[in-house]
């Protein structure tokens, strides 16, 4: 894979891991922490832009008790559980039971 910019490659790994476990402690600072990081990582191409880790970002911010915050986060768990739906309604393999 190919960085998306020259910078030098780090490892942020552990950094990340630290990160989430920093918002146990405080949310706040944790999630702009873990947020910055999967920015920096995602720029360092070390982990593309994978829609479960944009997810996952997502749902912690909605887990603060902002208002815009919890909204946006609903609407990502509605949209996430409607296409898990329409997708396995729509599915010709799933209604047949063959794994295609």
């Amino acid at each position: 894979m190919l960085p998306a910019l020259p910078l030098p490659q780090l490892d942020l790994g552990l950094l990340l891991l630290a990160s989430l476990a920093v918002i146990a402690v405080a949310p706040r600072a944790g999630l702009v922490m873990h947020a910055v990081l999967v920015v920096v990582a995602m720029c360092l191409d070390q982990m593309r832009m994978q829609p479960p880790i944009i997810s996952q970002i997502l749902l912690l911010w909605s887990t603060l008790s902002v208002r815009s915050a919890v909204i946006i986060g609903r609407a990502h768990l509605l949209a996430l559980w409607f296409y898990a739906g329409a997708y396995k309604l729509l599915s010709p393999y799933y209604l047949d039971g063959d794994p295609g």
